[in-house]
């Protein structure tokens, strides 16, 4: 299923967090890492989001 493979990454990622606590090599086991996970595109719906509660808040 594809919940348990996404929580088994999660737990691997906070296992290696914990274990090497070294960012650049972190960083390194990341970089293999990522052309085999699904890149989920956070930014624009935090920008959109953020840009449409500035406008319900009067600040725009």
């Amino acid at each position: 299923r594809s919940w348990e493979k996404h929580y088994n990454n999660f737990l691997m990622i906070v296992f290696e967090f914990f274990v090497v606590r070294k960012p650049s090599e972190l960083y390194k086991i990341a970089a293999e890492r990522k052309p085999q996970m699904l890149l989920l595109p956070y930014g624009i719906p935090i920008c959109i989001g953020s840009i449409a509660y500035f406008f319900y808040a009067g600040m725009i």
